[in-house]
């Protein structure tokens, strides 16, 4: 039940209908998300939640936080890129893995890459910063924030002004509890983070623009109840402290059991293409779907080594399983599991 068209099942013909059928387990954050053609870009995607039979940690509210890239038709998206627009200069952008087609194969023919389309906005579940909803919170609660990335092609790095986050939960698995101040979160990883409602006020939920600590670009609010104020507060934070996978320590549960011993075998992945050289993006020199299969044996350990030839973040994703990232876990030992990582150049 993974999707991918001609890989695990055939593509859902307009029209026609597919009922997907699965175990809702191991409990966490996900995405469903369409993988053909322009269909991510403009909107097919959506927020997948499975509860845990019993919730160990306890919260006063709950929200689900969708950051999205907008490619809409009149203005925007694949046609804008033909007609020869440009894409705005929002600081936003970390990366245009998905635009040459490569980690989905989404081409327009056999030989041709689909061209990264032009983002007319980004937004917060649907709605762009002026029309968006405020996330309301009570003083001294704390909230869970599910911040999920489903975007095509691009990384943010989330701030909520005026607080810091305490992250739980990687791609739905759990962390030992680590305080950022901004999060950095790529195309298809998912974060659930604590927010401790302790500073009143009206705060911008915002990008940051280059990494910056004082400059982003507005995405959202947090509002406390009982402000009647419709401005907002300002944002001082000179340093900020982000969640790089280093940092991060894993916590052993029943749903992924840990790797341990030796790989049985190694895969080296050279990842290349992109705006500097070539228009497609490839594994080993080739393009998908003629990039070379991993054939691996059930029972086996197996290691994969990325190296990003390319100048632009890589988001690699493994479908159907999680992994444990090498060079996390080094306070407690315990590797984080994820699904999805960011390769940088």
């Amino acid at each position: 039940m993974d999707g991918v068209p001609y890989v695990t099942q055939k593509p859902v013909k307009p029209g026609d209908s597919f009922v997907y059928e699965f175990r809702a387990t191991p409990p966490g954050t996900y995405i469903y998300h369409s993988h053909l053609s322009y269909q991510l870009d403009r909107g097919l995607y959506g927020a997948l939640i499975v509860e845990p039979g019993n919730e160990v940690k306890s919260y006063d509210r709950e929200y689900t936080v969708m950051l999205e890239d907008w490619a809409a038709v009149d203005g925007g998206g694949p046609e804008a890129s033909r007609m020869g627009r440009t894409r705005p200069g929002m600081g936003m952008m970390g990366g245009g893995m998905m635009g040459g087609g490569g980690m989905m194969g989404r081409r327009r023919g056999p030989n041709a890459p689909l061209q990264e389309p032009l983002y007319d906005a980004y937004t917060i579940n649907g709605r762009i910063f002026k029309e968006s909803t405020p996330l309301k919170v009570r003083r001294g609660e704390k909230v869970r924030l599910r911040i999920i990335n489903p975007s095509s092609s691009t990384i943010y790095t989330i701030r909520v002004a005026g607080h810091s986050l305490t992250i739980t939960h990687a791609d739905g698995r759990p962390l030992v509890p680590i305080e950022v101040d901004a999060l950095r979160i790529g195309m298809g990883e998912r974060y659930d983070v604590e927010l401790h409602a302790n500073n009143p006020g009206r705060w911008h939920i915002y990008n940051l623009r280059d990494n910056s600590p004082v400059s982003g670009w507005p995405l959202g609010t947090v509002a406390y109840e009982g402000i009647r104020s419709q401005g907002y507060n300002d944002d001082s934070i000179k340093r900020f402290r982000l969640n790089d996978y280093s940092l991060l320590d894993g916590i052993n549960e029943k749903y992924v059991t840990p790797v341990s011993g030796k790989p049985d075998r190694i895969f080296r992945m050279n990842l290349s293409g992109g705006m500097m050289g070539s228009p497609y993006w490839t594994i080993n020199g080739r393009v998908y779907p003629e990039s070379d299969d991993v054939d691996i044996r059930p029972g086996e350990k197996i290691r994969f080594e990325y190296f990003n030839h390319s100048m632009m973040p890589h988001p690699m994703h493994l479908h159907g399983h999680f992994f444990e990232v090498v060079g996390t876990g080094r306070k407690t030992g315990v590797s984080v599991k994820k699904d999805t990582v960011i390769i940088s150049p």
